[in-house]
C-alpha cells in the first residue's frame, strides 16, 4: 500500500472497525499520498488518526477529505474537523439503506436467509466474530 500510495489520486476507504486498521491512515501514510489526492473514508473513522489528519488538511498537502464516518463519532459540536479547510462531513449515510435499490437488496437478502434457515441450512453473508466482521 506504501508503494502505491503516492500514485493515487483518490483513496477510498471502507474498512471495518477492526485492530488490524485501526490508526491505518496517520500522519506517515496520508502524506505518501500526493498533496492533490482525495481521501474518502465511509468505513470505521478508526482507521483515520483524525488529529493527524487535521494537521495534514491544516498544512494544505491533501485536495479534500470527504468523511462518512469519523473518530470520535457522534463528532462533539466544538470539534476542530468541523472547520477544518477541505474536509466535508456526511452524517453517516453512505449505506444508503433507504435508497430503493439498496433496500430492495438488503430485503431480497433477509428473505433469502430465512429460506436457507428454515430449509435447514446455514444463512449467506454470516458476520465472523473473529474477524470483526
Amino acid at each position: 500500500m506504501d508503494e502505491l500510495l503516492p500514485f493515487m489520486d483518490v483513496v477510498a476507504l471502507s474498512l471495518p472497525g477492526t485492530d488490524e486498521v485501526k490508526d491505518m491512515f496517520d500522519e506517515r501514510r496520508l502524506r505518501l499520498m500526493k498533496k492533490n489526492a482525495i481521501l474518502l473514508n465511509t468505513g470505521r473513522g478508526n482507521s483515520v488518526v483524525t488529529e493527524d489528519l487535521i494537521k495534514v488538511m491544516n498544512e494544505g498537502h491533501l485536495k479534500a477529505a470527504c468523511l462518512d464516518v469519523m473518530d470520535p463519532e457522534p463528532l462533539p459540536k466544538d470539534h476542530p474537523l468541523w472547520t477544518t479547510q477541505r474536509v466535508y462531513i456526511t452524517p453517516h449515510i453512505s449505506g444508503g439503506y433507504r435508497a430503493g435499490v439498496n433496500y430492495e437488496r438488503v430485503n431480497e437478502i433477509v428473505l433469502k436467509n430465512l429460506t436457507l434457515v428454515l430449509e435447514g441450512n446455514s444463512p449467506v453473508h454470516i458476520v465472523d466474530r473473529k474477524l470483526g466482521y
